[in-house]
């Protein structure tokens, strides 16, 4: 599960996404979460302003979710979810970007 800045940090809900991951899927974690967890890179207008800034950050934190040996990267910020997925796409990840929205969707039918 990747900890969007919004999310995480400005609303202090860390525990809550995974409290529903863990009841619907297993879930893997990175080395950096919570309040530790690496940006994705398309916070604060960095992903209109600096693009290609905005995808080298995010492919730093593609490797370390690839390092878990997770199939999937959960995160409940669209912002994120963008950035995350056009890194994977970009350094040819077998990563799967999928919104928390859509988990909880899926496992619910």
């Amino acid at each position: 599960y990747h900890d969007p800045c919004h999310t995480g940090r400005h609303m202090g809900l860390y525990e809550e996404p995974r409290d529903i991951l863990k009841k619907i899927a297993n879930i893997t974690e990175m080395k950096t979460i919570k309040q530790s967890a690496n940006c994705c890179g398309a916070g604060g207008g960095v992903k209109k302003g600096f693009s290609e800034l905005a995808l080298e950050i995010a492919k730093s934190r593609i490797k370390e979710a690839e390092e878990t040996g997770a199939e999937y990267l959960i995160s409940i910020c669209p912002f994120c979810y963008r950035n995350l997925a056009d890194a994977i796409a970009d350094i040819g990840s077998n990563l799967k970007m999928v919104d928390l929205m859509e988990l909880l969707e899926e496992a619910l039918n």
